[in-house]
């Protein structure tokens, strides 16, 4: 038998029951009566789970965005210093090589 989760009411264990007409019985909120096929199913709390993954996916994928955006920049500003680039010369060229990713 795999781990019982605890009572989705109160919290508290779930333990074998002494009496005959159940198989298990919560012992903070008597909960009883339990059908073990389905105890562990809790699709709310799955749906829940999942849902909270997905969000952690993205949160990644945007801090994995924002982290080559600052390289960008990073780059551009190296750009400004290094090549003495002015606003008016070759500078927009340059950003939007950097931001691309492509050799300036």
């Amino acid at each position: 038998m795999s781990e019982l989760k605890n009572c989705p009411f109160c919290g508290g264990k779930i333990e074998p029951d002494n009496y005959k007409d159940h198989e298990y019985v919560c012992k903070h909120c008597d909960l009883w009566g339990i059908d073990l096929k389905w105890w562990n199913t809790r699709p709310i709390e799955q749906a829940l789970l999942e849902s909270s993954k997905r969000s952690q996916q993205q949160r990644d994928d945007i801090f994995a965005d924002l982290v080559k955006a600052q390289e960008a920049l990073k780059e551009c500003l190296t750009l400004i210093d290094n090549e003495g680039l002015s606003p008016r010369g070759n500078l927009r060229k340059k950003v939007a090589e950097a931001i691309q990713g492509e050799p300036g």
